[in-house]
């Protein structure tokens, strides 16, 4: 259509003198435009006085024709050596992607000049001669239409209905050129997805190629570092069990040689603060009855003493009661005496009686003073005796206490060796928590090199799994390249509703278990009588859609059943 309208400008144009439009730039600067509207990428700018020519108007923007040293963008692969276009048609792009605005198109053959500016799979070139692109009307002022001379005033009816026929062909041709650019925007916006899809696609199949290597690569090395790794943390494991084994030996035979010695020694402690507890029980006994024969004997002596203190008292008694009689005794003397003087006269027997009387007096006096001196020296003798008695029981309380501080001290013995054996035995409590941890520390060991076997044997499982993942990834993708589809599912028999063309169907189970339809299957090479509806499958094969049908109907080349 757009090749239709070009040419019945083109006779138009031949056939009959057109006006041209020119412009004239207002502003000190006016960008240029991919497409009519500001969000659209700049190509330039004209300058204030620049000359237009103005090919189409939509709305406040003119499209005016490209002169000079503008460059655009062309994918590296449209190109050749030489520059020259080898596609059938090369878009031409404000920058270097697809996500740039499409504002020309480029015939094949059309060599290019391609400048040094460069970006990775595009190339920037010089613009070819009749690209178009888009300024504001707002500033553009319209040069006068340039008019065919007449040669007289007379109306010429020919020019009159050529004028009226290019109107109208131009209303027409700008009306169809409307529709053209309309589809030319879905076109390109069209091959705009086309390319970023394929763009997407080399992404993919680059990123994809580039993450088999690296995974090819990431598994090798993870291979070999987890060998390693492993190697390394089984000699590590190997030898900390050999250490702990050793050390546990050790520190067994050791805490046996110190349970051993300590039991020696807490036996002969013990076997020694019973002697001395039984020596320190006789001692305290002998002293005991030592004490209490002492205080018997203090009892005696200090009976004794009051019965000789009584009997002195008696004895005091009696010399006072002696002394007062000799004093009577004396008064009367004197009394006598005196008596005598006066009656000396009296009778000199009377005298002699009288004084023999007087010193049988006298002699008795001296023999109470004597018996006086013996009571005394008497009692003397028994207070040395009684303070002697007392000294003997005070010693005998001092042993007393004595041996109550020995026994004290054999209860404080006995009870520090009870603790030291109460130590001991926790000591060999401990030893066996030692042992027990050390058990316990062997039990980890082995519970970790346990685990790391356990750890590698599910690397190794993952990697399988990821072997597998990858094979069937590369299946899947080797049949997409061949035509070749898989679907998982149930095969379900069609009963009733079976067909010339198929007899069974293929289900996935939705989550209320109910099995929901996938595609028809037809088998040329083998039977599917054999697969029941409860067994999970795998089926291969080519999908193609029959006319009038709901599903699609694969031609199987295999089923193989699936793991549960």
């Amino acid at each position: 259509m757009r090749h239709i309208l070009i040419a019945l400008l083109c006779v138009s144009t031949l056939a009959f003198a057109q006006a041209v439009k020119t412009g004239t730039v207002t502003a000190e600067k006016l960008t240029i435009r991919a497409r009519p509207g500001l969000h659209f990428e700049s190509l330039g700018t004209y300058h204030q006085g620049d000359k237009l020519e103005i090919v189409s108007t939509s709305g406040e923007w003119y499209e005016v024709a490209l002169k000079g040293d503008f460059t655009g963008w062309v994918p590296a692969e449209a190109l050749n050596e030489k520059g020259e276009v080898t596609a059938a048609s090369c878009p031409l792009y404000c920058g270097p992607g697809v996500v740039f605005t499409i504002f020309h198109r480029i015939k094949r053959g059309t060599v290019l000049q391609v400048s040094d500016r460069r970006a990775v799979n595009w190339r920037q070139v010089k613009i070819p001669d009749g690209c178009t692109a888009w300024v504001s009307a707002a500033y553009v002022q319209l040069d006068q239409e340039k008019k065919v001379e007449k040669k007289n005033d007379e109306p010429d009816l020919v020019a009159v209905a050529e004028t009226t026929a290019i109107a109208a062909a131009t209303a027409r041709l700008n009306e169809g050129e409307k529709r053209i650019r309309e589809e030319e925007n879905k076109a390109e916006a069209a091959e705009k997805k086309a390319a970023e899809a394929e763009a997407k696609r080399r992404q993919y199949e680059a990123a994809a190629a580039k993450a088999e290597a690296d995974a090819k690569t990431a598994k090798a090395a993870a291979e070999e570092a987890q060998n390693r790794m492993v190697e390394q943390e089984m000699k590590l494991a190997e030898k900390m069990r050999n250490d702990a084994a050793k050390k546990l030996e050790a520190e067994q035979k050791k805490l046996e040689e110190e349970r051993i010695a300590n039991e020696k020694k807490l036996a002969e402690e013990k076997k020694k603060a019973e002697e001395e507890r039984i020596a320190n029980e006789k001692r305290l006994a002998e002293e005991k009855r030592k004490a209490e024969e002492a205080k018997k004997a203090a009892d005696i002596e200090a009976a004794k003493v009051a019965a000789e203190k009584a009997r002195l008292a008696e004895i005091e008694e009696q010399r006072k009661q002696a002394e007062a009689k000799a004093r009577e005794e004396e008064i009367k003397f004197a009394k006598a005496e005196e008596n005598a003087k006066l009656a000396a006269a009296k009778a000199a027997e009377a005298s002699k009686l009288a004084a023999e009387k007087a010193v049988e007096e006298e002699a008795k006096r001296v023999k109470l003073e004597e018996q006086r001196k013996l009571a005394e020296e008497k009692l003397q003798e028994e207070d040395a005796r009684r303070m002697k008695l007392e000294e003997q029981a005070k010693e005998a309380a001092e042993k007393a206490a004595e041996a109550e501080k020995v026994l004290k001290e054999a209860q404080e013995k006995t009870e520090e060796l009870e603790a030291k054996a109460e130590a001991l035995a926790l000591a060999a409590k401990e030893d066996a928590d030692a042992k027990a941890a050390e058990e316990k520390a062997a039990a980890e060991v082995k519970a970790a090199e346990e685990k790391a076997a356990a750890e590698k044997a599910a690397q190794a499982k993952a990697e399988e799994e990821a072997r597998v993942a990858a094979e069937k990834a590369a299946k899947e993708k080797a049949d997409a390249e061949q035509g070749f589809v898989t679907y998982s599912g149930y095969i379900y028999p069609l009963g009733k509703y079976a067909t010339s063309a198929t007899s069974y169907v293929i289900c996935f189970m939705d989550k209320s278990g109910r099995p929901k339809p996938i595609c028809c299957l037809a088998s040329r090479n083998f039977s599917l009588d054999g697969w029941k509806p409860n067994v999970k499958v795998s089926v291969r094969g080519r999908v193609a859609k029959p006319k009038g049908w709901t599903l699609s109907l694969m031609d199987v080349v295999s089923v193989v059943r699936e793991k549960e």
